[in-house]
């Protein structure tokens, strides 16, 4: 038996979404996304130096706890190579111009690593961006800054 649509109806459902919402209801807006867990910073600094043929290597050190790498997000630069998760280290080769090309989008910003990680225990999940300065020398060897948004 489906239910007609009338006056009475429409008043009673208007009247229902007015107590919900006065109730305190969560909106759709405020259930739009899992909530990202707080992060403590590694006791260890995040890494970075010149290798070879101008690959970075890095070495991303993770928050405190029982935290493992879900993803892993690159901007600014090419992965190269990825081994082990605590530390995440990670190769990266920064953008360069193509034959005919002079400059290439993003190659004098910082390479910007974000990485997603889980709580082992709870399954939280809390990100963190690492940001790679573009190197100021193209010795092999030079440390490379890293600084980290918690």
């Amino acid at each position: 038996m489906a239910l007609s649509r009338t006056p009475r109806l429409d008043l009673l459902v208007r009247c229902a979404l007015v107590a919900i919402a006065a109730a305190g209801a969560p909106t759709i807006a405020g259930c739009a996304s899992e909530p990202k867990a707080a992060l403590t910073a590694s006791s260890e600094p995040s890494t970075a130096v010149l290798g070879p043929d101008s690959v970075i290597q890095v070495r991303l050190m993770p928050p405190q706890g029982e935290w493992v790498v879900k993803e892993v997000e690159i901007e600014n630069a090419k992965l190269v190579s990825r081994d082990g998760d605590a530390p995440l280290q990670l190769s990266i080769r920064r953008s360069e111009p193509k034959q005919g090309e002079t400059t290439v989008e993003g190659a004098d910003e910082p390479a910007a690593i974000t990485v997603t990680y889980g709580d082992k225990k709870t399954g939280e999940r809390g990100q963190v961006i690492y940001r790679v300065a573009v190197p100021t020398k193209t010795d092999e060897g030079t440390s490379v800054p890293v600084t980290v948004e918690w």
